[in-house]
């Protein structure tokens, strides 16, 4: 039930120990996924208010 309520808060995922190391290497491709779509987005905003201001 806690870790529930932290994967789905700012928390991307919470590991316990002992780890597997998949849920490691999965936690991580995540993160990474994660980290490009906001970079997506921060990009498409960005250009989108460039485009507003023409």
């Amino acid at each position: 039930m806690v870790i529930d309520s932290v994967n789905r808060g700012a928390i991307d995922t919470f590991l316990t120990k002992p780890r597997k190391d998949d849920a490691l290497s999965q936690g991580i491709k995540d993160g990474f996924r994660l980290y490009k779509i906001g970079r997506g987005n921060r990009e498409m905003s960005h250009r989108l208010r460039k485009l507003e201001e023409t």
